[in-house]
C-alpha cells in the first residue's frame, strides 16, 4: 500500500473525485472521518492502521475509531495478518447498506413526526376553537413570505393588487404567471404598480399577462422602495425596504388594511392624474 500511496494521482481531478465521494457518503450517514477512511481503503484495496493514518495525515487513534465504526456497519472486514489489515467491502454493497440505513432512519423520523403532531394536536384544537377578538399582525421573511404570497394568489376572489420595485415585480409576475392567469380567468382584477424605466426590456410572460383585460400594470415615475400586496382588501402585506431579507408585515387587521389600501389607491390615482396631465400636454395632431 505504501507504494500505492507514493504513486497516488494527486491532480485536481483526483482530489475532486475524492471529495465528491466523501460528500456523498457523509450525506448517506457516515461521518467525514469514516468516509475518508473507507474511501482510502477502497482506493488501495486494503491496508493497516498506520498506512491509512499516514495517507490521511491523521493520528492512529482516529483511524482505529473510524474503522471500529465501519466494522459495526459491516463496511470493513478485518484480515488476520501481521500487522492487522483491513479491507473495504465493494462500493455497490456499501451504497446499498447505507441507503437502507437512511431509509430506515427516515421511516423512524416519519413516525416521530406523527407522534409530534399527535402530541400537540390538542393545543391546536384549543387555539382554533377560540375566537380572536383582534386580528393578528405577523412579521416574517424568507420562504414564509413566498408561501403567504401563494396563499394570497390561491384565495383571491375579487382583486389582487401589488406595489414593488421592477426587479421584484418582474420576478414575481414571471414566477406566478400561471396563478395570475387562473385568477383573471375567474374575473379577479389584478393591478400592478412598479418603477420600470422605458429602456428596460419586458419579459414575454408579462407581455402575455398584459393582453388580459383584467390585468393592469403602471410604471410609477419615482423609484420605489416599498413592497406591498393586497388580497380582496381582506389581507395585506407591506415591506418598507427594497433590501433583501427585510421583514414583511402581514395582517388582516381592518385598520391596517384600510391604511395599506388607501396607500395603494393614492399612488395608483396619483399615477393616473400624471398620465392624464401628460396626455393633455401633448400637441394635437
Amino acid at each position: 500500500m505504501t507504494k500505492l500511496i507514493n504513486s497516488m494521482d494527486t491532480t485536481e481531478l483526483a482530489m475532486d473525485q475524492f471529495d465528491s465521494c466523501i460528500e456523498i457518503m457523509h450525506r448517506l450517514g457516515l461521518t467525514v472521518l469514516e468516509a475518508k477512511v473507507y474511501t482510502t481503503l477502497i482506493t488501495f484495496e486494503k491496508g493497516h492502521v498506520k498506512e491509512i493514518a499516514r495517507s490521511l495525515n491523521i493520528a492512529n487513534c482516529e483511524v482505529y475509531r473510524a474503522i471500529s465504526s465501519l466494522e459495526r456497519l459491516g463496511l470493513v472486514e478485518k484480515l488476520l495478518t501481521q500487522p492487522t489489515t483491513f479491507k473495504a467491502i465493494p462500493i455497490e454493497e456499501t451504497a446499498k447498506i447505507l441507503l437502507q440505513n437512511k431509509t430506515a432512519e427516515y421511516a423512524e423520523l416519519q413516525k416521530g413526526i406523527e407522534r409530534l403532531i399527535s402530541n400537540f394536536h390538542w393545543i391546536n384544537s384549543k387555539n382554533n376553537s377560540l375566537e380572536e377578538k383582534e386580528k393578528n399582525i405577523v412579521i416574517s421573511n424568507g420562504k414564509i413570505v413566498g408561501k403567504r404570497l401563494i396563499h394570497q394568489l390561491n384565495t383571491a376572489q375579487k382583486s389582487f393588487e401589488t406595489i414593488s420595485t421592477w426587479d421584484v415585480c418582474r420576478r414575481m409576475l414571471c414566477t406566478y404567471s400561471d396563478e395570475l392567469e387562473r385568477l383573471m380567468k375567474n374575473k379577479v382584477r389584478v393591478r400592478i404598480l412598479t418603477d420600470k424605466r422605458e429602456n428596460e426590456a419586458i419579459p414575454e410572460c408579462i407581455v402575455n399577462l398584459r393582453k388580459n383585460p383584467y390585468f393592469e400594470i403602471k410604471n410609477y415615475e419615482k423609484r420605489l422602495t416599498i413592497k406591498m400586496a393586497i388580497r380582496d382588501k381582506e389581507e395585506a402585506n407591506i415591506c418598507f425596504s427594497a433590501t433583501k431579507g427585510t421583514p414583511n408585515i402581514w395582517s388582516d387587521n381592518p385598520i391596517f388594511l384600510q391604511i395599506v389600501t388607501n396607500c395603494f389607491e393614492y399612488m395608483w390615482n396619483e399615477f393616473e392624474k400624471e398620465e392624464t396631465k401628460q396626455k393633455r400636454l401633448q400637441p394635437r395632431k
